[in-house]
């Protein structure tokens, strides 16, 4: 395979087990000792279903586990009829749609026990996690008939869930190591209805503030920064829109910080 290498692979293996111990961790997921034993080993990945054993249990992009590539995990950003057609897919009866949020940004995680039919993960029934991230208004309103828990993270910790660094193991861990969602909490009709309204007025269509599209986008991305950050951004910003604020030491200095932080 072009760029594949042994030793990278390995570590990102190593980075994606969080602390398990790699052949127990392998063969749980249901891959056999001599699977295990070629790809801790050799570098050698015997079948095409080894990764999607990989993928589906712990949400991996292949691109980053094989070559690095991009953020370690999937985040999806499907319309409501293609995330209507996914939960049927997981099967009704057998996903759990959860509702994330992180200050004003929503995202969804939808779980669902793998197996569905004669299906199963190398034999294995295994929980499946799927990430949808900063859902518009219309998915909102599907979401809200079907969600039973929100997860409420910072808004530091949630722009890392939906740019692609939290995964399966982190959100759900297991009986050792509980995962995020040990903290989510059942969630009741008023506070779908107070979400609701916000996502109206705050939301990413931003058609009651008469944003654009490209705004608001400007916008979620500054929901994200830190305090400091927001801070340098905003002087930053100043300087841009009054050429005469460059003399200012303060926000030259802000500035000074900013690109020094960046590089």
């Amino acid at each position: 395979m072009s760029g594949f290498n042994h030793q990278e692979f390995l570590s990102r293996l190593q980075f994606a087990s969080h602390g398990r111990y790699l052949s127990s961790w392998l063969r749980g997921l249901g891959l056999s000792g001599s699977v295990v034993d070629g790809l801790l080993n050799r570098g050698k990945i015997s079948t095409g279903n080894t990764l999607i054993v990989l993928q589906r249990a712990e949400n991996l992009s292949l691109s980053w586990l094989l070559l690095g590539a991009g953020p370690p995990y999937v985040v999806e950003r499907p319309d409501a009829d293609s995330l209507s057609t996914l939960v049927t897919q997981l099967g009704q009866d057998n996903a759990e749609m959860i509702l994330v949020t992180g200050g004003l940004r929503r995202a969804l995680l939808l779980i669902a026990t793998d197996g569905i039919g004669d299906e199963k993960i190398a034999g294995q029934m295994l929980d499946v996690l799927r990430i949808i991230a900063d859902i518009e208004p219309a998915l909102l309103a599907f979401a809200s008939e079907r969600a039973r828990r929100v997860l409420r993270l910072s808004p530091k910790r949630y722009a890392r869930l939906i740019s692609g660094h939290i995964g399966t193991y982190q959100l759900i861990g297991d009986d050792s190591h509980p995962g995020l969602l040990s903290h989510a909490q059942k969630i009741d009709e008023s506070e779908l209805g107070e979400i609701a309204e916000s996502n109206a007025v705050y939301g990413t269509s931003g058609d009651m503030l008469g944003f654009s599209a490209d705004e608001m986008a400007l916008v979620g991305r500054y929901r994200s920064l830190s305090a400091v950050d927001r801070r340098r951004l905003e002087a930053i910003a100043a300087i841009m829109t009054n050429p005469d604020l460059q003399s200012i030491d303060s926000s030259t200095e802000a500035v000074t910080i900013a690109e020094a932080d960046h590089t």
